[in-house]
């Protein structure tokens, strides 16, 4: 929080040393600690290390009390996270349909946390076309967010994604970026170093050119492309990623 990376990086390297002497290399104590070391290589766009710690915690919280555990449910959930930050959406969906399946099962009384699962689920398969099914579920997890006083703003810009599909269709073109003209002022209040509000003006940025509004386009991968430079550090596979994708949606 004090974005003091490179002493946490210390600490959590320590950590896990410690965790290794103490509980071994196979205990869920030692896959607690890798868990929270694989969330900071993923916030710094440290992806390979990431994935691999990831995976490791992951392993072990099953080998220890099988798939039914929150240890297990979260960080299927953040490597969920993970692969769609690294632009592989066929292997985060799975990993989400399993975070919401687990939070209903393990946890059916906490609604918000389901809801947030399945804003996932449904944040996903817009990115995948499967733009009817995440509307199914943004109706019942819009619901559950103001119910419990919770912001929507991103839950709006999936919708409208959704109302773009895939940009072939002038009108439905010009609704969505309506809606993200009256989501813009909700964007800027958001940190410039979160990485909720740098994925969205990526999003943004890629259905506005698919619409044929380079201008707008351009705007909104310019922003995203700051805030990677001050999210993640050159020549993390991050900041290439983010890069990649860019200009990948500029040849759009």
């Amino acid at each position: 929080d004090l974005e003091r990376y490179d002493e946490a990086k210390i600490a959590l390297s320590e950590a896990r040393a410690g965790a290794e002497k103490l509980y071994t290399s196979n205990h869920p104590s030692y896959a607690r600690v890798v868990s929270e070391q694989a969330m900071l290589w993923h916030d710094l766009g440290e992806f390979e290390q990431a994935e691999a710690a990831y995976i490791r915690s992951r392993e072990l919280f099953k080998q220890t009390y099988g798939p039914r555990n929150i240890g297990y449910l979260r960080t299927t959930n953040n490597l969920a996270y993970l692969f769609e930050d690294m632009g592989q959406l066929n292997l985060a969906k799975p990993l989400y349909r399993e975070s919401v399946r687990l939070r209903q099962e393990l946890d059916p009384n906490n609604h918000m946390q389901i809801a947030s699962a399945q804003g996932n689920l449904a944040r996903l398969l817009t990115k995948t076309g499967d733009y009817q099914q995440s509307e199914q579920l943004l109706s019942s997890v819009m619901e559950t967010y103001a119910d419990k006083g919770r912001s929507n703003l991103y839950n709006h810009l999936i919708q409208a994604v959704n109302s773009i599909g895939d940009g072939n269709d002038p009108v439905q073109c010009a609704a969505g970026l309506e809606a993200f003209e009256r989501l813009t002022p909700g964007l800027e209040k958001q940190s410039a170093g979160s990485w909720r509000r740098m994925r969205a003006e990526l999003w943004i940025g890629e259905l506005a050119m698919r619409c044929g509004e380079l201008g707008v386009a351009r705007a909104s991968l310019d922003a995203a492309l700051e805030k990677a430079k001050k999210i993640y550090k050159p020549g993390t596979s991050g900041r290439r990623t983010m890069v990649s994708q860019i200009n990948h949606i500029l040849q759009l």
